[in-house]
């Protein structure tokens, strides 16, 4: 996700912004985790 500096990103959270990408959010915070 290219979202620093995005608007948008100052007011989603991470769930948000991960399906407004088509991101699986469980797979992204357990990277994030890791």
């Amino acid at each position: 996700m290219h979202c620093l500096g995005c608007p948008s990103s100052q007011n989603e959270t991470i769930e948000e912004a991960a399906a407004v990408h088509g991101v699986n959010t469980e797979e992204l915070l357990q990277k994030l985790n890791d």
